[in-house]
């Protein structure tokens, strides 16, 4: 079937974000068990990345091609900012506030 009608990208080629999920790698997560959560931005006020973070469309990791940013598509703000402008983490306090 696969050489009949190939698909332009496998599960295998998007592994870790299919584990758990029915015919992806790994053990079957069923529940009560809860399946991993990914996300695609970061926290809004800390800026703190995800340990499951894809930033991108889900097969964008394997195939560029797929990103909307690709297609003119412009990304929204994922974490803090002032005036439009990205906060760097050295200018935050601990307390995710804006140390300026």
């Amino acid at each position: 079937m696969l050489t009949a009608y190939p698909p332009e990208i496998l599960l295998r080629d998007i592994a870790p974000r299919e584990e758990g999920f029915r015919g992806g790698p790994g053990r079957l997560v069923e529940w009560p068990e809860i399946l991993p959560m990914w996300f695609h931005y970061r926290n809004p006020v800390s800026g703190r990345v995800p340990e499951r973070f894809w930033p991108d469309c889900v097969p964008c990791e394997v195939a560029p091609h797929a990103r909307m940013t690709a297609h003119g598509y412009q990304r929204p703000p994922d974490g803090p900012e002032i005036d439009g402008r990205e906060v760097p983490r050295d200018v935050r306090d601990m307390d995710g506030q804006d140390a300026i």
